[in-house]
């Protein structure tokens, strides 16, 4: 692939085929993310509720890549995915001791490798090599590693190494084409590494499908930022005080 940079306008016309628009694509993964927390927390682990829920990881990791490739603030992107991820974890280690890594976590830690690719092609042969493989033993380190030492306090990276890393495979490729079959690719081995249920976000594929390449009119990505801890938060006010 070349080192320079593809201009948002040459990589959008390789996707100008479909009918949801990123914004959409994200609300309904939010909704999905919505019934599977509720299914959780407030419906006795609702199997049904679980299972659409699996359909909310794919479709964010995909946005992430997209994001990670036409967004003009590199830095900004990852230090506010990052810095949300930060918070909210320590809200959750200091109310309810959990040491379970969020989900603004796993896409730092995606963000992280698709940057170091990026820099690793750009700068010299040594470089090249080096860096991403030191960025991809990190987070293998971080999250298959530490969780086997680090079992009495709970700690785990959510979605593991493949979730990690599915972001960077639809980021590798420019063609929508090539990109939904790397996309699948990588569900198949998230699914391989988790739970049976894990199989239905193979379903994600299909509205990943009709993705046209575009944003949406609206600009509410910090709504998205936003929504994820506040609905949480919602839902454990109501399973304390409402359904106690």
């Amino acid at each position: 692939m070349e080192n320079e940079v593809l201009t948002m306008s040459n990589l959008r016309t390789t996707e100008n085929k479909g009918i949801f628009s990123g914004n959409m694509l994200k609300i309904f993964a939010l909704v999905c993310m919505t019934i599977d927390h509720i299914g959780l927390h407030l419906m006795d682990n609702s199997y049904p509720m679980r299972a659409i829920g699996r359909l909310a990881f794919p479709i964010f990791a995909y946005m992430i890549a997209e994001g990670c490739k036409y967004t003009h603030n590199r830095t900004r992107y990852f230090y506010t995915i990052f810095i949300m991820g930060l918070a909210f974890q320590t809200v959750c280690i200091l109310a309810d001791d959990n040491y379970h890594m969020n989900i603004f976590i796993t896409f730092s830690l995606s963000i992280l490798l698709i940057y170091s690719l990026d820099y690793g092609r750009n700068n010299s042969e040594t470089v090249q090599w080096q860096f991403p493989i030191l960025a991809v033993l990190f987070v293998l380190f971080v999250s298959e590693i530490m969780p086997m030492f680090l079992g009495d306090i709970n700690y785990g990276i959510d979605y593991g190494f493949f979730g990690i890393v599915l972001p960077l495979m639809v980021y590798l490729f420019d063609k929508k084409e090539l990109k939904l079959i790397m996309f699948t690719v990588g569900l198949i081995l998230l699914c391989l590494t988790r739970d049976a249920i894990q199989w239905w976000s193979m379903f994600a594929v299909i509205p990943i499908a009709f993705y046209n390449g575009k944003r949406g009119k609206l600009k509410i990505k910090y709504f998205f930022y936003g929504y994820y801890p506040l609905h949480i938060v919602a839902i454990q006010l109501i399973k304390h005080f409402i359904l106690k």
